[in-house]
């Protein structure tokens, strides 16, 4: 197949599957086998922002997934064979999230690869707002032989509708807390089990994938800081992932159980989660938070 003329900086649209509401990064700006580096404006259609305009860090995991989706379809397009493949985001290692971005903020993002072997990719990156770093990690893809939907297909944006029961907490954390069940809790334990079905309305499905809805990994360690809170009692901030494992697609429809242990030091919480969907594991979690305040707002 002859590679394409395409030029940087690139619009990721064509060089990423995601669309619409999951569709983060904006553009690509440099691109080697080795390197990659764009930017995403936060939009005010951001699902993961709250009612005051702050983005849930959660996000910048996914920024930088999407950052490395597009670099590997630019590289495929103009040295490779052509064929955009979709990745999947399998893991995540010593991600910290050291400050918060607003709506209207320019996160530019780096990804830098350290390994690639047969399907697999491992990858750490940084988030900036002007000279400040707001997150650093380690991330690991698994790219697929077969390729990714059709990335030049025509996509329709529509407005997202916030959580009536929970505008504060924004429209993608709001529509987690009012899909949530409570099965279980104990605040002396430290424990809770919370379950959750999401049909293909809820706003993670929209754009990820295409004709393909897939839960993101992002939503699932979203899902674990909701049911947190029922033991810490109060909304948490995301503060650190120091470990997650994704080992199971979660679609439409699926049931979804979650169970977390809450230890808490010196003000901050550790969180052990494990989500489980037809009797196998999806998703299992180490991850760090706080309790949302004024200060850290």
């Amino acid at each position: 197949m002859i590679s394409e003329r395409l030029h940087l900086p690139a619009n990721a649209v064509g060089l990423v599957p995601h669309r619409r509401a999951m569709l983060l990064i904006g553009e690509l700006r440099e691109s080697t086998p080795e390197n990659a580096a764009g930017v995403s404006v936060i939009a005010a259609n951001n699902p993961f922002l709250d009612s005051k305009g702050k983005l849930d860090g959660v996000c910048f995991v996914e920024c930088l997934a999407q950052l490395t989706a597009a670099s590997e379809g630019f590289n495929a397009k103009t040295t490779g064979d052509g064929i955009v493949r979709t990745g999947y985001l399998v893991g995540v290692n010593d991600f910290s999230i050291k400050g918060r971005a607003v709506i209207g903020d320019t996160l530019q993002l780096k990804m830098r690869k350290l390994l690639e072997m047969n399907n697999v990719v491992v990858a750490e990156g940084d988030v900036y707002v002007g000279g400040k770093c707001l997150a650093s990690g380690k991330l690991k893809f698994y790219i697929a032989e077969s390729a990714a939907i059709p990335a030049a297909t025509a996509s329709v944006e529509k407005k997202l509708a916030g959580s009536a029961a929970h505008p504060e907490r924004g429209v993608m954390f709001g529509h987690i807390l009012d899909n949530l069940k409570i099965a279980g809790v104990s605040v002396e334990a430290g424990t809770a089990t919370g379950e959750f079905c999401f049909q293909k309305d809820f706003p993670g499905f929209d754009g990820h994938f295409p004709g393909n809805p897939i839960l993101p990994g992002i939503v699932m360690v979203a899902m674990s800081k909701a049911v947190s809170e029922a033991v810490c009692g109060a909304p948490l901030l995301l503060s650190g992932l120091a470990f997650a494992k994704f080992t199971k697609l979660v679609l439409p429809g699926d049931a979804i159980k979650v169970t977390v242990s809450v230890k808490e030091a010196g003000g901050a919480y550790a969180v052990r989660a494990q989500l489980s969907s037809e009797g196998k594991t999806a998703a299992t979690f180490d991850f760090s938070a706080i309790k949302e305040s004024a200060d850290n707002e």
